[in-house]
């Protein structure tokens, strides 16, 4: 009867084990690919503004080609 018993609680206990890492597997996965969205998005978002410097700079380039420039001195 203590065989039974023993190879119940180890049953319970593998099972419980490979529910702990499928779940650790699980919310591994989610965390690194959470992070990795996050450092993306950030970098993204880094150079779409520097885009938009850019061409702000370059419309006004633009627009003040050929003006000619006076000195009120």
């Amino acid at each position: 009867m203590d065989e039974r018993k023993f190879t119940f609680l180890a049953q319970i206990l593998k099972r419980f084990l490979d529910k702990r890492s499928a779940d650790v597997a699980v919310f591994s996965f989610a965390g690194v690919t959470l992070a990795y969205w996050i450092y993306c998005r950030y970098n993204w978002s880094k150079e779409y503004q520097q885009a938009q410097k850019m061409n702000l700079a370059l419309h006004s380039v633009m627009l003040n080609e050929g003006v000619k420039k006076t000195n009120d001195v």
